[in-house]
């Protein structure tokens, strides 16, 4: 039996908010290329500026208006990344529970996407990619040290604006302790770990997947890439099919709905087609405990 529009639309909103509070530590440097997930290929091409050369003053005998050099770069981003969750009901289980299966196994399964998307983003930035390394800590409300991050910034010649501080929840909940939230205005930090220009970074996040070895990173926003590419089912071979995006980060969840007969019941899938790369890897920096 297939689900009403309505049911499918609450599903795919559900979706989406569920994908978007797991991206927020990502989406700081993943642009959407959703638009480009319709193209054949197992890659997609992504253009990045990360390689620019510095402004120059302006030279009156040369006129280097005309100085223009190709500049951007075409970087392909492999597919190679399929992850899948899948639930099954049946009957029975459906006439003695309350659970909204369609509604609230879609929020649930893109949980688990949004989560092996971050591990497998952050698993990226691991000692072995990651060279460069400094150490930090947050210190204490009456010795607070975050302003070190500055120096860091600095000496690695990263720009603050465009650099976003990801720190695991020790840290993160550390920072929390010893910052007054009238500084930033919001109440990000505590509901999402998330907080927007703090200490004019782009942002501070947390995360829990930040590989063995570092406490915290300092990622410049062009320093990954990420898209991902909707799996269009075989036309009419399950129940219901459609797709959500996450405008933020770009990512793309696809969805299928079937019924089995020889089992009495039905399964929803989500899946999530992707890939990742450190662009500029040489531009992390990995935070360590002093």
């Amino acid at each position: 039996m297939a689900f009403s529009d309505l049911t499918l639309k609450v599903a795919a909103e559900e979706a989406v908010q569920a994908l978007h509070t797991q991206m927020a530590p990502l989406s700081y440097f993943a642009k959407n290329y959703s638009e480009l997930e319709d193209r054949k290929g197992a890659t997609i091409a992504i253009p990045s500026f990360a390689n620019l050369s510095a402004a120059a003053e302006f030279n009156v005998s040369t006129n280097n208006y005309g100085s223009g050099q190709n500049e951007v770069d075409g970087i392909l981003l492999n597919l190679d990344k399929h992850f899948l969750k899948a639930l099954a009901i049946d009957d029975r289980a459906l006439l003695e529970t309350d659970i909204q299966w369609i509604k609230d196994g879609s929020e649930a399964i893109a949980q688990e996407l949004g989560r092996a998307a971050n591990k497998y983003v952050f698993g990226l930035m691991n000692t072995t990619n990651v060279t460069l390394t400094a150490n930090f800590d947050v210190g204490t409300k009456s010795q607070p040290t975050a302003h070190k991050l500055y120096e860091v910034a600095a000496t690695n010649d990263l720009p603050i604006e465009d650099t976003v501080v990801v720190l695991d929840p020790e840290n993160f909940a550390d920072l929390l302790g010893i910052t007054d939230f009238a500084m930033y205005g919001g109440r990000e930090g505590v509901v999402f770990g998330n907080i927007p220009r703090l200490f004019s970074f782009a942002g501070v996040v947390m995360s829990q997947f930040i590989p063995e070895g570092f406490n915290g990173l300092l990622v410049p926003k062009k320093a990954v890439g990420m898209c991902s590419r909707y799996l269009a089912p075989l036309p009419g071979a399950y129940v219901d099919t459609w797709k959500a995006t996450d405008q933020d980060s770009g990512l793309t969840t696809g969805w299928r709905v079937y019924q089995s007969l020889d089992t009495g019941k039905r399964n929803l899938c989500g899946e999530l087609l992707f890939g990742a790369k450190l662009i500029m890897p040489s531009k992390i920096v990995g935070l360590v405990n002093t």
